[in-house]
């Protein structure tokens, strides 16, 4: 039986990836440039810049690193 893969593209280079669905609860890198592949990316509502951030941190309240201003609010996550 052929093990099930799922390709995640790198946000930071671009390289499509794929990983077996055995290994997603690893914390997946890029084969390319070694970023891990479960980072977002969120875009402050204030000042515009993209904020990287792993997902399973989203509940630790992320701010801007920028200009400091929560990028989470009320449980919901503010993504242009």
């Amino acid at each position: 039986m052929e093990e099930e893969n799922l390709i995640i593209r790198c946000l930071r280079c671009g390289t499509k990836n794929r990983i077996p669905f055995v290994r997603l609860h690893d914390r997946p890198v890029c084969g390319q440039c070694r970023t891990h592949l479960d980072d977002i990316i969120i875009h402050c509502l204030r000042c515009g810049a993209k904020n990287r951030m792993p997902e399973h941190r989203l509940h630790e309240k992320p701010i801007c690193g920028v200009c400091r201003v929560a990028l989470v609010s009320d449980g919901t996550i503010r993504e242009s």
